[in-house]
């Protein structure tokens, strides 16, 4: 049997770049964001945004071997986006996103997203 390692690091925005990722609106994204990959056999690994800019994610998955990345920012993107607007309704997301494939470097880029 093949073992595959489909780590991701992701990083991504509001739109604009606005700071909006207060605590509140954080705590919002975050539990629609674990919703979406509760339901679609996504496992987080950690999730993170800085506190002082409040203008981005950074979001470690551990993906089923045969879906993509893209796939997987499209549905938790648009997921989260979905739900979060029901509470704040001028939260978006940019369209863009920065992902990188972690390999064995799991516990260090966990770290690295923690103490965000």
């Amino acid at each position: 049997m093949s073992r595959v390692k489909n780590v991701h690091h992701f990083v991504f925005c509001p739109k604009y770049r606005r700071p909006i990722l207060s605590p509140e609106v954080f705590d919002e994204v975050k539990k629609h964001i674990g919703r979406i990959c509760e339901l679609k056999g996504i496992g987080i690994v950690s999730i993170n945004t800085d506190p002082e800019t409040q203008d981005h994610i950074h979001l470690l998955l551990d993906l089923p071997k045969t879906m993509s990345p893209s796939k997987a920012m499209s549905m938790v993107k648009g997921y989260s986006s979905t739900y979060t607007r029901k509470k704040y309704p001028e939260f978006r997301w940019q369209r863009r996103y920065g992902s990188e494939s972690i390999g064995s470097n799991k516990r260090r880029i966990k770290k690295y997203i923690e103490n965000q």
